[in-house]
């Protein structure tokens, strides 16, 4: 099981590389059917596998329905991932991550929420800006998201959760039932 988790890292690794690469023309990135769920069930259960993060409890809520979008599966990947990475490095000492997908007339939301500290209202209107970081990195991790986010035709935007904390709400403008 740890090999297959290290085999998928190494995927992840290889796909970045190549995304990071064609990042100037994301225009040759070719669009296909994509379902969403399983994309965030691949990269919920890599985080989960991640030692560090055995204090946190995840909770996943899929509709019943698949939902699809056109897309690239692994850089959606990298969305979803840098994002529940995101919201467990928020909360070192452990806490809860909730990822839910649901549809909202044609549109696909996908939302990752935490218990942390939350997001300071004048970091909210920079956090996608190239660079911006409030935490030691490069900053680049939400502005890559933000451009993948353009290229599939959704927004991505950050909120205050209830009780506290951050949610990352990703609204695809177009989202298909999709059965088997």
């Amino acid at each position: 099981r740890r090999l297959d988790g290290v085999q998928e890292g190494l995927r992840r690794a290889e796909e970045i590389v190549r995304r990071v690469l064609a990042h100037a023309d994301p225009s040759t990135t070719p669009l296909a059917p994509v379902d969403l769920g399983e994309v965030l069930e691949q990269s919920l259960g890599f985080v989960r596998q991640r030692i560090e993060f055995a204090n946190i409890l995840f909770d996943l809520d899929l509709p019943a329905e698949a939902l699809r979008v056109r897309g690239n599966p692994a850089m959606l990947g990298q969305v979803f991932l840098n994002l529940l990475l995101n919201a467990c490095e928020a909360q070192p000492k452990g806490g809860e991550v909730r990822v839910a997908l649901r549809r909202e007339g044609s549109r696909g939301v996908v939302e990752i929420a935490d218990r942390g500290p939350g997001v300071p209202p004048t970091a909210s209107e920079k956090i996608f800006e190239p660079f911006y970081t409030t935490k030691n990195s490069t900053g680049l991790g939400l502005s890559i998201c933000y451009a993948i986010a353009h290229r599939h035709d959704a927004e991505l935007k950050v909120l205050d959760r209830q009780g506290g904390g951050a949610i990352f709400r990703l609204v695809f403008t177009k989202a298909e039932e999709m059965h088997a």
